[in-house]
């Protein structure tokens, strides 16, 4: 196996314990004790797949689940003590994509991360589809029902951030937060982008069925439904 593993796990022993086997299969782990770290880690790197704590001290392992599914597709497995159901079940819902309980057999462990890893290779098509809509990210395109949409980098990148996370709305300041140029303007540049955007995109730019307003928050990625 080869990939990076984000380990946060506040355990020593049992982290200890996961980066040597995880080791030995070939894969760079890289372990975080609480998710607040973990959260700053994941702004610098993009891990192949997170091993996941839910008793950690600091933000919840649940609530930490919830905000990287906010933002990325990085298959999640939940490793932890916690018995209950319920703890499972509201796991999944938040996006995890497998749950182990300890104590754990490591052998077992280790069948569920190359599952998991060997999920997400077909990722060699890195085209993101959501409705109509697929993006390219590697060539920067877009297309509805498989007809191209003619877009400025701009406008490219706004419609990525909304699709990347469907139905999550995002404030202007969010937005432009995560456009890489300072000279995009200021927050109501994102207006007029996403003006151009409906334009482009939708059949009736006065009544969008994508690319909402949620009066006095910001827009999102319907997704058409």
């Amino acid at each position: 196996m080869k990939g990076l593993v984000l380990l946060v796990e506040d355990d020593d022993g049992i982290a200890e314990l996961l980066e040597l086997n995880l080791g030995r299969e070939g894969l760079e782990v890289r372990r975080q004790r609480d998710a607040e770290s973990a959260l700053l880690f994941l702004k610098r790197r993009e891990p192949d797949l997170i091993l996941l704590d839910l008793g950690l001290p600091g933000m919840d392992g649940l609530e930490f689940c919830r905000m990287v599914r906010a933002e990325r597709r990085t298959p999640i497995l939940i490793v932890t003590s916690r018995r209950e159901e319920v703890d499972k079940v509201l796991g999944l819902e938040l996006g995890a994509d497998d749950y182990v309980t300890k104590p754990f057999g490591v052998r077992e462990l280790l069948a569920r991360v190359k599952a998991l890893l060997r999920r997400a290779e077909p990722v060699a098509e890195r085209v993101r589809r959501v409705g109509d809509f697929a993006l390219d990210p590697d060539a920067k395109s877009v297309t509805r029902s498989g007809r191209p949409v003619d877009l400025t980098a701009m406008e490219y990148r706004i419609l990525e951030i909304l699709v990347n996370a469907p139905r999550r709305v995002f404030s202007r300041e969010e937005i432009l937060a995560r456009l890489p140029e300072s000279g995009v303007g200021y927050e109501r540049t994102i207006d007029s982008h996403l003006a151009r955007l409906r334009r482009k995109l939708e059949d009736d730019p006065k009544t969008p069925r994508y690319l909402e307003t949620v009066r006095g928050l910001g827009y999102r990625f319907s997704g058409g439904s």
